[in-house]
């Protein structure tokens, strides 16, 4: 009997954490046994190629392809919302969302081109789903609607793989392993994130504004 096509445009080449997230999730497919899996290569930003060859992963880098040559079965993207392009019978846009609580419309409109969104957490579910924006006719200035998610959205469960990940005794001496209570400060302000390129304002995870916000807030505080 012949499989289900089942063809995946993803960064899986790629040093990105799109890409690791890609692998996962594509081995896991392969691992089914349920469908023919076919794998479009993507880029993601500027981060490098290579990563299969580096690692001799000959399990996805076989089945990679360069163009679709039939209608999949299953279409899978794993990308960013506004790039979902609807090419099979059954659509699958995978992302990881975003960090905020709103979404931009380019975004709605494009997990509306698919037939399912499958994103990595209930935070980011939440913001698809409830991200709500009227319709305004440019002309005659009256509401025609709104714009929100109408497509099925799915939290898909990111796991640890505890074969590679697991509990471990450490050296507590090591400078680097401090625990809470070791911190002299009385007040403490914890972020995450990466300052990247782009003008004040400009940068993705906004962390120049962060820290303008912190010391406009805590400038004129007494000592806590």
């Amino acid at each position: 009997m012949n499989k289900n096509t089942f063809f995946i445009s993803a960064p899986v080449d790629t040093y990105s954490g799109y890409g690791a997230r890609a692998r996962d999730l594509v081995r896991a497919i392969i691992n089914q046994g349920k469908y023919d899996v076919k794998i479009l290569s993507q880029r993601w930003g500027n981060t490098r190629f290579g990563y299969l060859k580096d690692h001799n992963d000959t399990e996805i880098s076989s089945r990679i392809v360069s163009k679709v040559n039939v209608q999949p079965d299953i279409w899978m993207q794993i990308t960013v919302p506004n790039e979902f392009q609807p090419m099979g019978k059954f659509n699958i846009g995978v992302t990881a969302g975003i960090e905020t609580t709103i979404c931009h419309g380019s975004w709605i409109e494009g997990c509306n081109r698919m037939n399912l969104i499958l994103t990595s957490s209930e935070h980011s579910k939440n913001t698809f789903v409830k991200t709500v924006f009227e319709k305004i006719n440019n002309q005659t200035k009256v509401k025609e609607g709104e714009l929100k998610v109408t497509t099925p959205v799915e939290v898909l469960f990111e796991g640890a793989d505890l074969t590679k990940y697991f509990p471990t005794k450490v050296d507590s001496s090591l400078e680097i392993i401090r625990s809470i209570d070791s911190i002299k400060e009385s007040f403490c302000f914890l972020s995450v994130g990466h300052w990247m390129q782009g003008n004040f304002g400009e940068d993705r995870k906004n962390i120049a504004y962060l820290i303008k916000a912190f010391t406009e807030v805590f400038k004129n505080k007494l000592k806590q």
